[in-house]
């Protein structure tokens, strides 16, 4: 029997295998766990959104852009939606845009979506968080890719220097 809980497990281990590079496994689990959310949740809620937005970046990286791109847009419109478009899924969402259009080979598109993306996590939580950082760090990945390799650098000396404040020099 297909439950909330079954959902959000697939989720997590379709994340994890994404994370382990088995692309394969990842899209697996997460297309079961679109599936069962769509069932679930429905189809305009964020925990589907979020299953949509994970399947979307396992895609890209697997070269799948067209569907990457088409759920990685219906899941930001969804969390915007749902949760607000200054809140921190929308920022989550505009981030998962950012690094899908990177993957797939449209910087300028990616550039919008994570400086938007940034723009929120400056004003909530504030630049001195974790996610700001990660905002940064996800920045500082586009501007290598354009070949702007100084401007790269002092991204990823304030995401370090954030992230040493907020979780230690040891973390």
């Amino acid at each position: 029997e297909d439950s909330g809980e079954r959902a959000l497990t697939l989720l997590k281990l379709g994340k994890l295998h994404d994370k382990l590079h088995n692309l394969e496994k990842a899209i697996d689990c997460l297309r079961k766990s679109l599936e069962i959310s769509r069932k679930i949740f429905g189809e305009n809620n964020e925990k589907t959104a979020e299953a949509m937005s994970a399947l979307a970046l396992a895609l890209a990286a697997h070269g799948e852009t067209n569907e990457a791109e088409s759920l990685v847009e219906d899941a930001t419109r969804i969390r915007c939606k749902a949760c607000g478009v200054d809140s921190p899924e929308a920022a989550d969402a505009y981030d998962d845009l950012g690094l899908v259009h990177l993957s797939c080979g449209h910087p300028q598109e990616a550039e919008k979506s994570l400086v938007k993306s940034m723009g929120i996590r400056r004003r909530s939580p504030g630049k001195m968080h974790k996610d700001y950082a990660i905002s940064l760090r996800h920045t500082a990945i586009l501007r290598q890719k354009e070949g702007k390799v100084s401007l790269s650098e002092p991204l990823l000396n304030q995401s370090v220097d954030i992230l040493q404040r907020q979780l230690g020099k040891d973390h």
